[in-house]
């Protein structure tokens, strides 16, 4: 929406630089939103960390209590897992 907006105010106005398109709170909205965005970055990068641990931790223990083989390129458990459920 932001890049169709801008669009549109550059086509209306060919002959201005896009910095003069804009009035100063218009300028100081898109800085906070450079902001914001760089903090959720920031937390989105903190968050795919604990994912990806949590994901190992999860894939070691299930591999612990039910031991997999390879057959091909499918993982088939090695041991009968009848008396074993598990619940994610």
């Amino acid at each position: 929406m932001i890049d169709y907006e801008i669009s549109t105010l550059m086509t209306s106005n060919p002959d201005k630089d896009l910095p003069d398109l804009l009035n100063e709170e218009q300028h100081s909205a898109l800085d906070e939103l450079k902001i914001e965005l760089s903090n959720l970055r920031d937390v989105n990068k903190r968050y795919a960390k604990f994912v990806l641990s949590v994901s190992n931790l999860y894939n070691t223990f299930l591999e612990r209590l039910v031991p997999t083989e390879m057959q091909g390129y499918n993982k088939v458990a090695s041991k009968n897992p009848s008396i074993l459920e598990i619940r994610v």
